[in-house]
């Protein structure tokens, strides 16, 4: 499923000529790129994760990097290369892509290829879509505010995902 979700990505990336669109998106890959390594490299004593990618064709490890560094900046550049400018067609923009990544990460789970840990659920996806295509979209615009509401959140999610698992693990032993 993830190789040809990367596949499928890099399809429509060229079907769009994303590519051509590239300076303009770059921020916003970065961005979204530079946050989720963020979140794996303060919680990597912690395994699972929230979130744990599955596959028999790779490791985790190479999996996670793979979703990082290949299906992450395909996914943003596609989405930010084809958004709308008015702040309606912006919002309706973020619905249909949320809906859309949670259908899939809903039968990648169902099919294995993603699981959950630590009481991470679908809705907790969805919101994260959610932030995600607002917050990349966001920092195009307005980086310095972008950046702080996402440590507030990655404080969050940390907190309430990372955090508080380890502290039952401690506990236990």
């Amino acid at each position: 499923m993830h190789l040809m979700s990367g596949l499928a990505l890099l399809i429509l990336n060229i079907r769009f000529k994303t590519w051509q669109q590239i300076r303009g998106t770059a921020p916003g890959i970065l961005y979204v790129v530079m946050f989720n390594g963020l979140f794996y490299v303060i919680s990597h004593k912690m395994h699972p994760l929230p979130w744990e990618f599955n596959s028999k064709q790779m490791n985790r490890k190479t999996l996670t990097y793979y979703h990082l560094f290949i299906i992450m900046p395909l996914l943003i550049l596609l989405f930010l290369a084809n958004r709308p400018q008015s702040l309606l067609k912006k919002f309706t923009y973020v619905i249909k892509w949320t809906v859309g990544s949670s259908i899939i990460e809903f039968f990648g789970h169902k099919w294995h290829a993603i699981s959950f840990y630590h009481n991470w659920k679908m809705r907790w996806s969805t919101l994260l879509y959610v932030q995600m295509y607002t917050f990349c979209q966001l920092f195009l615009v307005k980086p310095w505010v972008t950046l702080g509401l996402s440590f507030i959140s990655t404080a969050y999610y940390y907190k309430r995902f990372i955090l508080s698992s380890l502290r039952i693990k401690h506990f236990m032993y």
